[in-house]
């Protein structure tokens, strides 16, 4: 759907630079970055010592199940489209939609509509760079918000459908690696290309160290539908802290996480090691309400989701607000933020056009400092910009 039009267009924004030590013009026309000269430094007017503008690569979400309003399980291709739009106007520029568990069929149809969707992508809107099967072979006792009716027995023949029906499209997916055949699933996923990230597990230490032998290289939520960490049995937790091949996937919310669980992730992880995501559902950039969570009824009072047990269902955060909100916490740097929003997951999905250089794609964001905090000022997706 990209028009020659659209992405001949030439756009300049300034900067500063989060790998440089000064500020910077991006050139951007067809869709890459063409050119970036240095400019000479500008401080905030308050405090010399911050900057007044920063420049990141475009926001990298791998877990997305809804934002303004549309579910990813139920839309329709038109409100999917709708919704890639709004989440570049919020600043993310690339993302995973994810589906959760549901019935083999339900959940090999939704792959089918999905994958066909991502080939019709509007000018200006996130890109999707593939499906996030979160589930369905997943741990009972771990589910979730995840129906119980959808968490399947770990057989290598009901993934093998489902990656068939994506074409290559499905680029990562969620597993509990205690399941029995597990191990297999594993292997068929690395065979394929696709990354594994270990959640919704009740796995003790040595079956996610097992798993990560075998090419598991994330863990979904850190620290939610997983075995709680203990001096004697750390389980998933502890190993997600101790093996530096597996990434921390983190919701930087304040809810799902304590803060001080950010910080302990970012000293043990280093920025290299965290990966930042929203787990939006249908409620993300909207007010308190009812919403949607595929076929789960979810409320969402002061911010945190909900599902008719009480069960954290998601959440109604927009990346770049975790973004400013991890680096408040745990005081990361600019090119700290730049690694854990956007460098780690590109990496994790062998993706080596979406840094700050050029001829890298020309996905950016521009933040302006109000007051003591940053905000979003536009969106650079493609070469094409996006304003909030």
């Amino acid at each position: 759907m990209t028009t020659p039009e659209a992405k001949s267009t030439a756009i300049t924004i300034d900067g500063s630079h989060p790998f440089r030590e000064h500020r910077a013009r991006f050139e951007c026309a067809n869709g890459v970055i063409t050119r970036i000269e240095d400019l000479p430094r500008e401080r905030d007017e308050h405090d010399e010592r911050r900057e007044r503008d920063l420049v990141l690569p475009g926001l990298i979400d791998l877990q997305v199940n809804g934002f303004a309003g549309v579910d990813v399980m139920t839309c329709d291709e038109s409100a999917f489209h709708a919704m890639t739009a709004s989440l570049a106007r919020r600043g993310t520029t690339a993302f995973l939609p994810t589906l959760i568990s549901t019935p083999l069929d339900a959940m090999e149809e939704r792959i089918v509509a999905l994958t066909e969707w991502l080939t019709r992508i509007p000018d200006g809107a996130a890109r999707p760079l593939g499906l996030h099967l979160e589930g369905p072979f997943l741990a009972k006792s771990k589910r979730g918000a995840h129906p119980s009716d959808g968490v399947s027995e770990a057989r290598p023949e009901s993934l093998e459908r489902l990656l068939d029906a994506g074409r290559g499209s499905v680029r990562l997916v969620t597993l509990a690696p205690e399941l029995h055949g597990a191990d297999v699933l594993i292997d068929l996923c690395i065979e394929r290309g696709v990354v594994v990230s270990l959640g919704h597990s009740d796995a003790t230490f040595d079956e996610a160290a097992r798993a990560v032998e075998r090419g598991a290289r994330m863990c979904t939520h850190f620290g939610n539908a997983m075995r709680a960490f203990h001096h004697r049995e750390p389980g998933l937790t502890g190993a997600v802290l101790a093996l530096p091949e597996l990434s921390a996937c983190v919701i930087p919310d304040g809810i799902h996480v304590h803060d001080a669980v950010l910080e302990i992730l970012h000293r043990t992880k280093g920025s290299r090691g965290v990966i930042l995501v929203s787990d939006a559902i249908a409620a993300a950039d909207l007010d308190d309400g009812t919403y949607r969570l595929a076929n789960t009824e979810v409320t969402v009072e002061d911010g945190v989701c909900r599902n008719a047990d009480g069960v954290l269902a998601g959440s109604s955060l927009r990346l770049v607000d975790g973004i400013l909100h991890y680096a408040r916490v745990t005081g990361a740097g600019n090119r700290e933020l730049a690694d854990v929003s956007s460098a780690n997951a590109a990496h994790l999905l062998g993706l080596t056009d979406r840094d700050l250089t050029e001829g890298s794609r020309a996905d950016l964001i521009r933040l302006v400092r109000q007051d003591s905090t940053w905000i979003l000022d536009r969106t650079i997706v493609g070469g094409v910009e996006v304003r909030p």
